[in-house]
């Protein structure tokens, strides 16, 4: 209240009437309300973690798994050859240490020489569990659709000591409840060879008569195998020099060449007129010559078998061979008559 000039008074009154009305509850109406728009937002955000995870992280870490991985193989064996086929077994173990344990799928895998552009055959490989020590086993029969580079193959298999083969291919991968996603496949792969046959020995021969194959001989040798590979060359022919002269040929029948040292039965066609020839010079009076042992073929099923043919053609074996026991239990020990003069 205030005194105005004229001595009247004049009252004010306050009220709360410019005062803001809080509402109660406001929040929880507008939430209510307005509820689909955080869910919106919510999943939104969601997916912006979870997709990327999915479609970029995850097909990363798999492709990175599979890349990481080792195959080690254990064995491999090539049974029944034809010109154009061949039955073939592989086993590898995989060698991992991802904490993943995937799902692969079987796929169509390309197998390529070191180097080379162009596979030497194809194969599919079994659906596995990529878990360490898991074994994929190939067992099929390949058609051989390039000859030239399966028989490349081969010859490296033969005269290698160690060489290298890449699997190439694409195929699907399964994590747990992600989806599935494709990895490519280029795995280099380390094999044994069969290093030229060397330490091959024949370690018994006699001649005798009516023998298989015409021959006028027949003995053992001893071929060693380092490889884990196991293979079916049919009927064998090799020929045999000495000082790159013919002396005859042998035949190894039925060879299925096994890892480790085995022991083959031959029968062999030797001349021994030239023989006797040979044993004239100082270098072989006491018996023993420089036996050159050369491929000549390998028959299978009638059908003779080009990539193992063409490989042995190429692969000259040199071992020291003595004569001695031979000639004595043919009578014709006085050949040997002296020493060998280097």
């Amino acid at each position: 209240m205030a005194t105005t000039k004229d001595g009247d008074t004049k009252h004010y009154e306050y009220t709360d009437a410019a005062r803001p009305v809080k509402r109660k509850g406001g929040l929880k109406r507008h939430c209510a309300r307005f509820w689909w728009i955080y869910v919106i937002a919510f999943i939104i955000a969601v997916l912006a973690v979870v997709l990327p995870l999915i479609f970029v992280a995850y097909p990363r870490i798999a492709q990175n798994g599979i890349n990481n991985a080792r195959l080690v193989p254990s064995a491999q064996i090539l049974r029944n050859p034809a010109p154009g086929a061949a039955d073939l077994t592989l086993d590898s173990f995989l060698l991992t240490d991802s904490s993943l344990h995937p799902d692969l799928d079987s796929f169509d895998a390309s197998f390529y020489l070191e180097g080379r552009q162009e596979p030497f055959i194809t194969a599919t490989i079994p659906a596995i569990k990529a878990e360490n020590g898991t074994v994929a086993r190939i067992q099929q029969r390949i058609q051989i659709t390039n000859l030239a580079e399966f028989t490349r193959y081969t010859g490296t298999l033969l005269s290698a000591q160690n060489f290298v083969v890449y699997l190439k291919g694409r195929g699907g991968l399964k994590q747990g409840a992600l989806p599935k996603t494709n990895v490519n496949y280029d795995q280099r792969i380390t094999l044994s060879g069969l290093n030229s046959l060397q330490g091959l020995e024949i370690t018994y021969f006699r001649l005798g008569e009516d023998l298989p194959y015409g021959s006028n001989a027949f003995g053992n040798v001893t071929i060693p195998n380092p490889s884990v590979t196991s293979a079916s060359f049919g009927d064998v022919t090799l020929d045999l020099f000495v000082d790159g002269n013919p002396i005859g040929n042998t035949t190894v029948p039925d060879l299925n060449l096994a890892p480790g040292n085995n022991s083959y039965p031959l029968y062999a066609t030797v001349n021994t007129t030239a023989i006797a020839g040979v044993l004239q010079s100082p270098r072989y009076r006491c018996g023993v010559i420089n036996l050159e042992i050369r491929g000549n073929q390998s028959v299978f099923d009638g059908a003779v078998i080009p990539y193992f043919t063409q490989p042995l053609q190429s692969s000259t074996q040199r071992t020291m061979f003595n004569l001695t026991d031979t000639l004595n239990a043919a009578g014709f020990g006085f050949l040997v008559n002296g020493t060998c003069e280097a």
